[in-house]
């Protein structure tokens, strides 16, 4: 798959969707890995997150575009607030 400005291209397999997990709101604050990146991965089919999701009741799984939109919404939020350091 590729990510672009605009949104998810060619993803493969599919069906491919993302894992997450809304991290609590003190530990997303302290250790962002733990709380939220550690519950976050591509699932290849229905069935897969079916499964993954019977292990993980706090999950969720949305699709790529939903995880763009988030990620996209997320950043302009950050940007109009400057929280953004630049390099």
């Amino acid at each position: 798959m590729t990510a672009t400005p605009t949104g998810v291209v060619d993803p493969s397999p599919a069906g491919v969707s993302l894992s997450m997990v809304a991290p609590s709101e003190q530990a997303g604050c302290c250790n962002v890995r733990n709380s939220f990146c550690s519950g976050v991965h591509f699932i290849s089919s229905a069935e897969a997150a079916a499964s993954w999701l019977s292990r993980h009741p706090e999950a969720s799984i949305v699709s790529l575009e939903e995880a763009w939109q988030l990620g996209h919404a997320v950043m302009w939020q950050r940007l109009s607030h400057g929280e953004t350091s630049r390099p």
